[in-house]
């Protein structure tokens, strides 16, 4: 039953991202919880979705998503996130597109939420795309630094 209702919302992300990323329409928000652990790295709970639904990476890791991209182009990732600061420095995230990076470094300019863009060229099928928290920092009851993720977004170039 549960693999059937996963199937289920798979299919109908799927649909709905072939929808948003056609000619006028709107940008696709990409399910938070259809996060998965880049393939190879150890389970642990250092990343997934808080309670309040925030994607939360505790430790330096890469979350990705399988995205069907329907035509070759020019696309917009809208990544809305918030830290948690250490040392007085903000967390960093890297994107990557089937593990090749995608743009520069993101360094977040403040703690609160907030949305960064990064122009992406995708090729159409199915691709991987990754966010990895890059400067994780922690020592035990002194300081951690960690990153959230509120929201992602895909929007194709009009």
């Amino acid at each position: 039953m549960m693999k059937q209702l996963f199937r289920s919302a798979t299919l109908a992300s799927t649909l709905l991202f072939l929808a948003a990323t056609s000619p006028g329409a709107e940008a696709l928000r990409l399910k938070l919880s259809d996060v998965k652990l880049k393939a190879g790295s150890p389970p642990t709970a250092h990343l997934g979705v808080n309670e309040d639904g925030r994607l939360h990476f505790y430790s330096g890791l890469t979350g990705e998503w399988k995205v069907k991209v329907p035509a070759d182009g020019e696309y917009t990732l809208h990544v809305s996130a918030s830290c948690q600061a250490a040392l007085g420095v903000n967390a960093n995230f890297k994107v990557t597109v089937d593990d090749k990076p995608a743009g520069d470094e993101v360094k977040l300019t403040t703690e609160e939420k907030k949305e960064y863009t990064l122009k992406l060229t995708l090729k159409s099928g199915e691709t991987r795309l990754g966010i990895t928290f890059t400067n994780d920092a922690y020592k035990e009851g002194e300081y951690d630094r960690n990153l959230f993720i509120h929201a992602l977004s895909l929007e194709a170039k009009k």
